[in-house]
């Protein structure tokens, strides 16, 4: 019998005794034992190799496969027979080629071989794996196997994968991300900056590593500090904390910093320019202190909620007044609102809050101690740059005492003989006294709201309804006459007044007005002006016949004591021609006397009434009577004239000469000007005079009649249904402008 170890020769026993037989018997068996015991081992390594958790085969020196573990077959799905003949098959056709090229060069070079393949698995899967074969050799070197195992690494290199886009998307949020990062070795060399550490500190990573600099000396010049940033480094606790950093260009910046150490020693530094949300946080600290100091103390409760109504703040003067706290209120907020308001309240102001629209309502709220008061409660809203509403801002405050002194002024103001009203900021009526209800006949709630409007009479109603909306919407006091129906059908003159109640801020929070009977005094009024118009229709006959009358003399004077004169001093110069020479200058005196008489005469029947004005018409007497001012005054004067005479009622044309002649003189006395324009002319249906210097200018006094001058020249005007008015700017001039209607028309 033959084995693999050798040979055993079973023959009969040999010459030498019973011993020698018993001798080989037992060296028979103890090799049965050793091949028995073999044969186990390789059954037990042939198991093994089958069911760990790698494929394994063999290949001859040749490069034949020889031998493939289950595992192998498992995998593939193909059989031995197909395994060994075809073993390149489950290899990837694009990872074929070179890993063949490599496994031949090993194989050939007699060196261990390890390469990364895709291989197929049984439902046409591929995976990658991790091929490594390694040569077996005899005692002189030579080959006489070689094995091999395929470890699965497909899980690796999908990791390696993840890890390669991980790292990726790292180094571009590294360069790209908005804060400073740095790595520093264990002996605090920077060994790696981003770009935004560059730009804000100024240094790049090359000045660092050719330059030397040192960056901590520096951002933090100052040692103390300095030794202070070391040892925040040196912790790397990866906390975060606030520097004062320098930059390369010496600006002082603030900055923010995590320090993270690593196993090796080396340490991650990451920061961010804090400066403008430093400057921003402090003024947004000092403005919210401000701010909530100013909420806390100023004598108003105040509060805010969300948008869909859940309160998020009270002031402390809110928690005063109500004793209670904010989870409190957060809990019921309702619970300081007395029972009666509540149910009005909460519809007005869900309704306003649906609609998105400022709320404003008087309520009683309980004070701690169980006791209600009057609060003027407004919310409003507050909307971001989409007009949402992100907040609602409230205040309440307290009225209680301007309400019992309402109840208190509504019971006096019902006892008092007049009419007393009040009405809401937006105009709308709400009170009105019993005189004014009793006069009317109608309750309260007949003349709230716009009912009062019925009781004005029709062709007031307009006019009064419109003057009252436009004081509402200005908020200025109201003054209107009007006449209101009484309760038996007949009307009355009422001078009806209203002025506004405003709070602390300026805020209208109701109208108060009064209702006064003005029926005797309009009465009164009609009578008088039925006196004033006989009395103007008297002063007009008086002036003309006082105009007559200064016509009358003006001519005579003119007539017959100018001739008189002229006549004497005709005579006497023919007198004096034929006196001796010593006689003539004392005559000759005489004669300039009586020249200057004559002038004097001509002056004075001119100022009683001008000839020229009844000669010639208003525009020559105009023209004159300018000329004579200027050469009297020295005043630079301008006229501007019609070319022609303008056709008028004689009355229009004198008292416009006369406002002229008061006018000029009040310039040469008062105006202390020295330049006058003068502009008559025809304007519509309307003769117009206007004169204007450039004098010191009429104070508001005296330009509203103040002199019985201008009383005079306005009187002048208003008896011819004209108008005159005065204008005066001090230290630029005055402007007197007179306007008569006419009917008459232009010139011919």
């Amino acid at each position: 019998m033959r084995y693999r170890g050798g040979s055993v020769d079973m023959g009969l026993p040999q010459k030498g005794g019973k011993h020698k037989v018993s001798a080989q018997r037992s060296d028979i068996l103890a090799w049965e034992r050793v091949q028995q015991n073999l044969r186990g081992s390789e059954d037990r390594l042939q198991q093994i190799i089958d069911t760990i958790p790698a494929m394994v085969w063999t290949v001859r020196p040749d490069g034949a496969i020889d031998y493939l573990n289950k595992v192998w077959l498992d995998y593939t799905g193909l059989s031995l027979e197909e395994g060994l003949e075809k073993p390149t098959l489950v290899v990837h056709p694009e990872d074929l080629p070179h890993v063949m090229e490599k496994w031949l060069a090993d194989m050939a070079a007699g060196q261990p071989s390890g390469q990364e393949m895709r291989l197929r698995r049984a439902d046409g899967e591929y995976r990658w794996f991790l091929v490594r074969s390694v040569p077996l050799r005899d005692e002189k070197g030579n080959i006489i196997k070689w094995y091999g195992s395929s470890t699965d690494i497909e899980d690796r290199k999908r990791a390696e994968d993840d890890l390669g886009r991980q790292k990726e998307i790292l180094q571009k949020i590294f360069d790209q991300v908005p804060v400073m990062i740095n790595f520093t070795a264990e002996d605090g060399r920077i060994k790696l900056v981003n770009r935004e550490w560059e730009r804000i500190l100024g240094w790049s990573l090359k000045e660092i590593k050719t330059q030397k600099v040192d960056v901590l000396a520096e951002c933090y010049p100052e040692p103390s500090y300095r030794h202070e940033v070391l040892n925040f480094v040196a912790a790397g606790e990866g906390r975060w904390a606030d520097f004062k950093t320098r930059t390369r260009g010496g600006k002082l910046i603030d900055t923010t910093w995590a320090r993270v150490r690593l196993s090796d020693g080396s340490t991650i530094g990451i920061g961010q320019n804090i400066t403008e949300r430093k400057r921003a946080e402090e003024a947004l600290r000092r403005s919210e202190d401000c701010l909530r100091q100013i909420i806390d103390t100023i004598p108003t409760m105040a509060w805010s909620h969300g948008p869909d109504g859940t309160i998020d703040f009270v002031n402390r003067r809110w928690k005063d007044y109500t004793g209670l706290s904010l989870e409190e209120e957060l809990e019921e907020p309702t619970r300081p609102m007395h029972p009666e308001d509540l149910p009005h309240i909460m519809e007005e102001w869900l309704a306003d809050m649906a609609a998105g629209k400022p709320f404003e309502d008087e309520i009683r709220l309980r004070r701690a101690d169980g006791e209600y008061r009057w609060f003027l409660v407004r919310t409003v809203p507050v909307r971001d740059e989409l007009e949402n509403i992100v907040k609602w801002f409230g205040t309440a405050t307290e009225i209680e005492d301007r309400k019992q002194a309402e109840t208190q002024t509504r019971a006096l103001i019902d006892a008092i003989p007049q009419q007393i009203w009040s009405g809401l900021p937006d105009g709308t009526l709400d009170y009105c006294n019993q005189r004014w209800r009793s006069y009317k006949g109608l309750g309260l709630e007949e003349l709230q709201g716009e009912g009062w409007q019925r009781m004005l009479h029709p062709d007031d109603r307009e006019r009064v309804v419109n003057a009252w909306h436009k004081s509402v919407a200005n908020g200025k006091p109201y003054e209107q006459e009007e006449r209101h129906r009484r309760a038996d059908g007949t009307y009355r003159w009422f001078l009806s007044r209203g002025v506004p109640l405003r709070d602390a801020t300026g805020r209208i929070v109701r109208w108060y007005g009064t209702n006064t009977d003005i029926e005797d005094r309009k009465g009164a009024e009609v009578a008088l002006n039925q006196s004033f118009g006989q009395l103007r229709s008297l002063a007009a006959r008086l002036r003309t016949v006082r105009e007559e009358e200064r016509t009358r003399l003006a001519r005579e004077i003119h007539d017959e004591l100018g001739q008189a004169l002229t006549a004497i001093k005709i005579s006497l110069s023919s007198f004096i021609h034929e006196l001796p020479a010593e006689k003539k200058q004392e005559s000759e005196s005489i004669l300039k006397l009586v020249d200057q008489t004559i002038q004097s005469v001509r002056r004075i029947a001119t100022e009683l009434r001008p000839i020229i004005l009844d000669d010639f018409g208003l525009v020559a007497a105009v023209e004159w009577a300018g000329e004579e001012f200027a050469a009297r005054s020295g005043i630079k004067l301008r006229l501007d004239l019609p070319r022609e005479d303008l056709v008028m009622d004689q009355d229009i044309a004198t008292a416009i000469f006369r406002i002229f002649q008061e006018t000029l003189t009040n310039v040469a006395r008062h105006a202390e000007a020295s330049e006058v324009e003068v502009r008559l002319g025809k304007d519509d249906d309307s003769i117009v005079l206007e004169v204007r210097d450039n004098g010191r200018g009429m104070n508001e006094e005296l330009a509203t009649g103040g002199s019985l001058g201008i009383l005079g020249m306005r009187e002048r005007a208003l008896l011819l249904k004209g108008k005159l008015t005065i204008h005066g700017t001090p230290g630029i001039g005055t402007t007197v402008r007179v306007r008569i209607p006419t009917k008459e028309v232009d010139a011919t």
